[in-house]
C-alpha cells in the first residue's frame, strides 16, 4: 500500500468521524489524490498530517457505518448490563452473583471495544468503486 493510499483512508477516517457526509468525503479525496499526482509530491507534503487536514473541515451532521455500529453496540452493551443490574435490584434475588456480574460487565466491555475496532475499520476505507490514484 502505497503512503498516498494510506493517507488517504487516514484522511477518510478523520473525516467521517467529524461527521461529514460521504459526497464531501470522496471530493476530498478525489482533490488530494488530483494535486497530489499533478504537483509530482506526497499528499501528506501537500496537505500536512491527514488529522491537521481534517480539522480544516466544518464538524458535519452525517453518522457513518462504523460510528453507527459502534454506537449501536456500546448502547446495547450499557443495556443487557443495565437490564441485568434492574433485574437484580427488582426481583431482590441472587441469580448472578458478583461473579457473574463481573464476567457480564467484562463481556460487555470486550463487546464494545470490538464493536470499536470493527467501526473503526469500516470508517477507514476508501469510498466505494474509488480507486486511489
Amino acid at each position: 500500500m502505497t503512503d498516498d493510499v494510506k493517507y488517504l483512508k487516514r484522511l477518510a477516517y478523520e473525516l467521517r468521524w467529524r461527521r461529514i457526509p460521504e459526497a464531501e468525503v470522496e471530493g476530498a479525496l478525489r482533490t488530494v489524490a488530483t494535486h497530489a499526482t499533478q504537483k509530482s509530491q506526497r499528499a501528506e507534503q501537500l496537505f500536512g498530517p491527514a488529522d491537521r487536514f481534517a480539522e480544516s473541515f466544518p464538524r458535519g451532521r452525517s453518522l457513518h457505518r462504523g460510528y453507527l455500529l459502534m454506537t449501536s453496540a456500546v448502547l446495547v452493551a450499557a443495556a443487557v448490563v443495565g437490564a441485568a443490574s434492574l433485574a437484580e435490584l427488582i426481583l431482590n434475588t441472587d441469580r448472578f452473583g458478583l461473579w457473574s456480574f463481573i464476567a457480564l460487565v467484562a463481556g460487555a466491555v470486550v463487546w464494545s471495544l470490538v464493536a470499536a475496532l470493527i467501526g473503526s475499520r469500516l470508517d477507514r476505507r476508501l469510498p466505494a468503486g474509488w480507486a486511489a490514484g
